[in-house]
């Protein structure tokens, strides 16, 4: 056992069993992470789902096709990395940091739902009401709203001051689909 050849022979047997166990231990690590990253996307798919519903959205009547198109909305979502934060959970990008909108703010799990949501499919909206009290010209937002015939028409329309910012916005957009403006 006190030969150098022995000792060397040891040396080497011991070197491989802890690179061995090294290795091993990573393997271990790294299934770890999966199974926890797979637990919090279980709880991230549940949650979106939930969030999904809340949203009312207009499905397909054709059960499969419903299913197929919220499988594909959380498909986009397991592409993002969260952090469980209480009730919620922090969207994060590939670097590790929060992800962030257009202001700065970190995204709501709500709004990051939301967002591709959206992509996918068309939400329902409220019913117009009335009321026997409102009596002063309802319909004529309607009159005012409309497709300019021309560039001066246009102009026109825009000068029109009782208009209202949400009239002012469908009528550029109007004018836009028609290449007017």
């Amino acid at each position: 056992m006190k030969h150098p050849e022995v000792i060397k022979a040891l040396n080497e047997k011991d070197k491989a069993i802890r690179l061995k166990d090294k290795e091993w231990q990573q393997k271990l690590t790294d299934k770890e992470k999966d199974i926890n990253k797979a637990n919090l996307f279980n709880k991230v798919k549940a949650k979106a789902v939930a969030e999904f519903e809340n949203l009312k959205p207009i499905l397909p009547e054709n059960a499969n096709k419903a299913q197929a198109l919220k499988d594909v909305l959380l498909s986009d979502l397991v592409k993002f990395n969260y952090q469980e934060d209480g009730d919620g959970f922090i969207i994060l990008k590939e670097d590790g940091t929060p992800l962030k909108n257009e202001h700065g703010y970190d995204v709501t799990f709500g709004d990051h739902v939301k967002t591709y949501a959206e992509k996918y499919f068309d939400f329902k909206t409220a019913e117009g009401r009335s009321s026997s009290g409102n009596n002063n010209g309802g319909n004529q937002g309607a009159k005012r709203v409309r497709v300019p015939k021309d560039k001066a028409d246009y102009v026109k329309i825009m000068q029109d001051q009782t208009l209202t910012p949400q009239e002012r916005v469908e009528i550029k957009n109007m004018a836009v689909k028609a290449n007017i403006v």
